[in-house]
């Protein structure tokens, strides 16, 4: 059994390989036209803002909002089985495991 360190060793090692071998074999996909140049500053600014990028806010909004709506989802779904639907506390367990 080889210990954790040398766990650790190996998935570093695979994880290297893979970032040389996608930075050696998966080509630029988007035109140099459209490339933000000016380094980490140029990428900086171009991101400073992402409400005045609609393209963005959508799907910042759809992820910010994912996590609370589940929570709420569960939080409230023994509540309305247990009291709503009058399920016995052993079924209301059983079906939101």
């Amino acid at each position: 059994m080889t210990p954790w360190r040398g766990v650790f060793v190996t998935l570093a090692l695979v994880g290297a390989r893979l970032a040389v071998g996608l930075a050696r074999g998966v080509p630029e996909s988007l035109p140099a036209g459209r490339r933000i140049t000016g380094g980490a500053d140029g990428a900086m600014r171009a991101t400073a803002n992402p409400p005045a990028q609609p393209r963005v806010l959508v799907p910042v909004l759809t992820i910010g909002c994912r996590g609370p709506a589940v929570f709420a989802f569960v939080a409230g779904a023994t509540f309305v089985l247990h009291d709503l639907l009058q399920l016995s506390p052993t079924m209301t367990a059983s079906s939101t495991a």
